[in-house]
């Protein structure tokens, strides 16, 4: 239970109730009971599932509820095929003192827990499939039970990769041994209760000090906490309350520890380790949905598009958040230039679009006029006329001409899982989701997560009012063409290039070993007879402006790049300039 409480300088904290039962007292003088070492396994007859070995121990009880010690521990190799198997134990010999037994039952020796209490004397026990009880054997050594914590730094995800000395899970995006030194545990399916220490990790998978004993698989779940415990308290009895700082919604490990009154301590892989996700003594559930999250996307160039900073005004209601949707209002510059344009001019109050031509945009989906997108709302005079609705997804409304460019925009949709309990913990500040779609430009994007409760709001963000009017992915790479020596009025002033695949230009730009004097040069970039941009060197300058290839339609499979001065220095006392490079970058 956690309840919340302040510092003495009004630092928060929170204090944590951990409720625990401490193992039964031995009692002098009671002698363990005898039983035999061969179990017998029946098929039929109860619930216990195949293909398990099962370990178990009986305990002579007194009449005021005392325990004797723990009889030997009986092994039972429990056959695979079937889910209805029982246990029965036989050869029960009891010594004087005794009026009852209790039994106790486990998936290894040594951790046992009580399954029958007080049964009345015999020779044999039969477990059809009893219940454990929070319960464990009489420990003489027992005294009292240490309890510390630690944060987790990465939340619970699947081990769906991994090999023997390494797990991970190709949706994380860890920063590059951010957790070497960090704690790995195996939280629960295969090799649960396991810790290794990370020796290194990648964006997707993280290496160990040392193979793990038993290596998981997919069924297995694990994080990352911190590399050490924080002593917390020293508890006789239950409950054991400590203070932890006010992390909210961070997720705290706690362990106990049985110890003796030396307080010599059961061992760290023995003992229970709980997590609990600090709610500032808030509920601990997702009441409803979640609100609207906040989001980066950045146009990395070769096609990538990256999802970054993703997060929230207020924590509340994201415990339960597994997944997000991001939605893309993009252009296809494949399909460039547009075959549309206003057919009218646009004032920034009406709400009719007039094109020149018949368009094929249909109710629901978005149109970009410059820097302003619309929504149409409906389509009249056989797609001549959009009725809509302005300034939508963040941009603007404002006037346009006729003639300006429409470009009638796609919608891409990427989903982005995330573990339970991932925002507010550490890994949440360095999530990156990156994603490849090379060739489009990115008018607006917007983003939802989703809880148990269901869908938050979405939050669009407009980057029409960009240089390129969106982010512009590219597909990288560039066509380079050099002009070796002075350099002069010539068509094909460097040898054509065969375009081997369709792309679209990202920009265009030359550059000058020496610069000219006296007059600047001016070059033409064309693909076969179509001009793709006008480049000017001015008088000791060694560098051209940097065109923008959007617009200008792609470049075709099979197609040819020609480079041509037009106007270069030739008077006397001028100087035409030396060594020219063009580069068209994709």
């Amino acid at each position: 239970a956690e309840v919340p409480g302040e510092t003495t300088d009004g630092v928060g904290t929170v204090t944590l109730r951990a409720g625990f039962l401490k193992p039964p007292g031995l009692a002098p003088g009671l002698a363990a009971p005898l039983v035999s070492m061969a179990a017998s396994v029946d098929s039929y007859g109860g619930t216990l599932a195949g293909s398990q070995t099962l370990y178990y121990g009986v305990t002579s009880r007194a009449g005021d509820g005392t325990e004797g010690g723990l009889s030997f521990i009986v092994r039972a190799a429990v056959p695979m095929w079937t889910d209805t198997n029982c246990v029965t134990l036989t050869g029960l010999s009891f010594g004087s003192g005794t009026t009852g037994f209790n039994v106790y039952r486990g998936e290894w020796p040594d951790r046992l827990r009580r399954i029958a209490t007080n049964q009345a004397q015999a020779t044999e026990f039969t477990d059809a499939g009893l219940a454990p009880e929070l319960v464990t054997p009489p420990d003489e050594n027992y005294d009292h039970a240490n309890f510390y914590w630690r944060f987790e730094q990465q939340p619970e995800v699947q081990a769906l990769l991994g090999s023997a000395d390494s797990i991970g899970n190709p949706s994380l995006s860890m920063e590059p041994d951010s957790w070497r030194g960090m704690t790995v545990r195996i939280t629960r399916g295969k090799g649960a209760g396991q810790e290794r220490t990370a020796a290194t990790n990648s964006a997707t998978v993280i290496g160990l000090n040392r193979p793990w004993a038993v290596a998981p698989d997919a069924t297995s779940w694990f994080v990352v906490a911190e590399a050490g415990w924080h002593f917390a308290v020293r508890a006789a009895a239950s409950p054991a309350e400590f203070s932890v700082p006010n992390r909210m919604w961070a997720t705290v490990h706690v362990t106990g520890r049985a110890a003796s009154a030396r307080d010599s301590e059961a061992s760290a892989e023995l003992s229970p380790v709980t997590r609990w996700r600090i709610a500032g003594a808030g509920d601990q559930t997702d009441a409803q949905r979640p609100s609207a999250p906040l989001f980066g996307l950045a146009a990395r160039g070769r096609g990538l598009v990256e999802v970054t900073g993703v997060g929230f005004e207020d924590l509340g209601n994201t415990r339960t958040v597994l997944a997000g949707t991001l939605t893309l209002y993009c252009w296809d510059e494949l399909e460039s230039p547009s075959a549309f344009e206003l057919g009218v001019d646009l004032t920034a109050d009406q709400d009719t679009v007039t094109l020149g031509i018949a368009g094929h945009g249909m109710p629901g989906r978005f149109v970009q006029i410059e820097g302003e997108i619309v929504r149409i709302e409906d389509v009249a005079d056989g797609g001549m006329r959009y009725h809509v609705s302005r300034g939508v997804l963040g941009s603007t409304a404002s006037a346009h001409a006729a003639g300006t460019s429409v470009y009638h925009l796609q919608e891409m949709r990427l989903v982005m899982p995330f573990p339970r309990d991932f925002f507010g913990s550490p890994a949440s500040g360095g999530l990156s989701f990156p994603a490849v779609l090379p060739d489009i430009r990115i008018a607006a994007a917007a983003f939802t997560v989703r809880n148990a409760k269901g869908d938050s709001a979405a939050r669009a963000t407009c980057y029409t009012q960009t240089a390129d009017g969106g982010l512009r992915t590219g597909s990288g790479g560039q066509f380079t063409m050099q002009v070796d020596g002075f350099v002069a009025l010539r068509t094909d002033a460097a040898a054509p290039i065969v375009v081997q695949e369709r792309h679209a230009v990202r920009n265009v730009c030359a550059v000058l070993r020496e610069a000219p004097a006296g007059a600047p040069i001016r070059i033409n970039v064309r693909q076969d007879e179509d001009l793709i941009a006008t480049l000017t060197i001015a008088a000791g300058e060694t560098a051209s402006n940097v065109a923008s290839g959007f617009g200008v339609g792609p470049l075709r499979a099979g197609a040819q790049i020609h480079v041509d001065v037009v106007s270069a220095p030739q008077a006397a006392g001028t100087h035409p300039g030396r060594d020219l490079t063009v580069m068209i970058r994709l």
